[in-house]
């Protein structure tokens, strides 16, 4: 009988060392089981499948780290924090997500995840300097940084106002003023 491996890690601004603990994962309860540290388990045998195997995660196309699960010969894709944070902090309430404290994707120990609205957590990401909302980099900006600029070009040297500039460059002419008075787009 093989010895019972005891995985410790250090946590990142923690000095001391914190044990692995095991949990079922959620909806594969006596299947997988996942730990405190990010690692993924296969509890169960099964046809092909060898129990206390630990399962090998593979890169999201976002970053994050997933790993597929098997029951009754249907596989899914999981994203290893999220598996993490339903076992060991709970269910997300409504409305709220998975939030990486150090805004590391690939940081998975349950100490280091918790719950945010969608909101929160593109506040938190701009705050660590993770993601930029403003101007093209914004995810809702349906014009671009050119556009903005020939706008403000164009009144500077009186080609016309708002409402004629916003049919000159198909924008309504509400985003033209707020354009020229740098109410939006105020970056640029």
């Amino acid at each position: 009988m093989k010895a019972k491996l005891d995985v410790r890690s250090r946590i990142v601004g923690h000095g001391e060392e914190a044990p692995e603990r095991w949990r079922d994962v959620v909806g594969y309860e006596g299947v997988y089981s996942v730990s405190s540290l990010g690692r993924v388990r296969r509890d169960a045998g099964g046809r092909g499948a060898r129990a206390g195997r630990i399962l090998a995660d593979s890169p999201h196309p976002q970053g994050y780290q997933q790993v597929s699960l098997w029951r009754e010969n249907s596989g899914a894709h999981r994203l290893v924090h999220c598996l993490v944070a339903e076992a060991f902090i709970g269910l997300p309430p409504d409305g709220q997500e998975v939030n990486h404290c150090d805004g590391v994707k690939t940081h998975n120990w349950f100490g280091n995840l918790e719950y945010r609205t969608r909101q929160g957590n593109i506040e938190h990401a701009c705050a660590l300097g993770l993601m930029r909302v403003v101007g093209e980099d914004n995810p809702q900006a349906k014009i671009t940084t050119a556009t903005v600029l020939a706008v403000r070009a164009a009144h500077a040297i009186g080609e016309g106002g708002y409402k004629a500039l916003g049919a000159r460059f198909h924008l309504p002419w509400g985003t033209v003023r707020n354009i020229v008075k740098r109410k939006t787009w105020a970056s640029v």
